[in-house]
């Protein structure tokens, strides 16, 4: 790509080319991904394109590997008053990033509003390719609220659409899986993730390793657990990556009865906060109640810690350990978690085309009754037709 960039007609295509060069970068985790992102703001050429395809590369770097500290104010925001004037390719991808660092801190209500808007605007344009990974960032929100049959559903739909536009999601909807076996503790090592599976970028290939790691750890296999924490940590420097790792390290050493215990949950804690990585600081205490159990001993943690549950829908586990939450720290329903279970099987079948007589059919059900779900599923969705509630899906084929 250098060679291309010296071959560029105009800034404009120097752009694209470093653009491409950047994306490879982060993808192989490079020494030079810093000075690419440099590079992106020098060459700005004054249109809002170029300025929030540079401060994608900047949020995306920050977010995955260098962090962005709680004390900083992240500068995502600056981009939004420009989505609108920019093409919908950068649009798109500016949004999910943003999405992922949403549901990172927890804020899952308005990660689900920005995603939803994000799937709207890749089904306008006919963007595709971006439908996997939006469906990822859905499957994410979903297990942070504890949807954890919803999750996989995206997960399912995320890799068929991988498969039909080219876009192989696999490692990190694996990863994604792997977590919500854990949390379920629906233990089967005949569909462990094995490493030689793993493809795509690095900071994917880290994270499937340690949510093994999480896996194992709850399963109290505490060598298992510590092998593939290594192997994560020797694979990325993704920032959820080494969250997760420093987590579960913690529920080993709680669970050998070592000294360090202490230590370690508190360096661990300061990370999350630090970087606000508390998405994966859920997934860690779902699967290993104990660290909410070493959290609980300290007023200030559990300070740190109340709204968390609360957004995560852990009332319950709140009230086991002693963790009051705060009044209004519960996380608002999100999009389509009103639907009644009846809904959504309208709204599914809606989705794959259906018509109403079909539906009737296939449900054993009215046409009148299907018309009166579909008026109920407009309503609780704030849409106005079939096509905008069919947006919502789980999948569409």
């Amino acid at each position: 790509m250098v060679t291309a960039r010296t071959l560029a007609p105009d800034r404009s295509a120097v752009l694209h080319c470093l653009w491409t060069d950047f994306l490879s970068a982060i993808e192989l985790e490079s020494d030079d991904t810093s000075s690419l992102v440099d590079q992106l703001y020098e060459y700005q050429d004054g249109r809002p394109e170029s300025f929030v395809r540079a401060l994608s590369a900047h949020a995306l770097l920050s977010t995955q590997l260098l962090g962005f500290s709680s004390s900083e104010q992240p500068r995502f925001e600056d981009a939004l008053p420009l989505l609108n004037r920019v093409h919908p390719q950068i649009r798109t991808g500016f949004a999910i990033f943003y999405c992922d660092y949403l549901t990172q801190a927890a804020h899952y209500s308005e990660a689900d509003i920005l995603i939803q808007d994000t799937w709207k605007c890749l089904d306008d344009y006919g963007l595709s390719f971006g439908i996997p990974l939006a469906l990822c960032a859905r499957a994410a929100i979903a297990i942070g609220v504890r949807r954890y049959r919803h999750a996989l559903l995206l997960l399912d739909a995320a890799d068929r659409k991988g498969d039909r536009c080219g876009l192989n999601v696999f490692t990190y909807t694996r990863a994604l899986r792997r977590v919500i076996s854990s949390i379920s503790h629906d233990f089967d090592d005949n569909v462990m993730v094995q490493e030689d599976g793993l493809i795509g970028p690095k900071s994917w290939q880290g994270l499937a390793q340690s949510a093994s790691a999480l896996y194992y750890a709850c399963r109290g296999r505490l060598e298992a657990a510590t092998e593939w924490a290594n192997d994560a940590d020797a694979t990325t420097k993704n920032i959820d990556t080494r969250a997760l790792t420093a987590l579960v390290r913690t529920v080993v050493a709680k669970r050998s009865d070592s000294s360090e215990t202490c230590t370690l949950f508190a360096n661990a804690m300061a990370f999350v906060s630090k970087y606000e990585r508390w998405n994966t600081f859920v997934w860690a205490y779902r699967a290993c109640p104990e660290l909410l159990a070493l959290a609980a001993s300290d007023p200030a943690t559990t300070s740190r810690i109340a709204p968390v549950l609360g957004a995560a829908c852990d009332e319950r586990l709140a009230r086991k350990f002693a963790i009051e939450l705060p009044a209004g720290s519960a996380s608002p329903p999100l999009s389509d978690e009103a639907l009644t279970r009846r809904e959504r099987e309208v709204l599914q079948l809606a989705a794959d085309g259906y018509s109403n007589k079909e539906i009737s059919n296939e449900l054993f059900i009215s046409e009148v009754t299907v018309k009166v779900h579909l008026r109920h599923i407009y309503k609780k969705l704030g849409v106005r037709n079939r096509t905008e509630a069919s947006r919502y899906s789980v999948s569409s084929g």
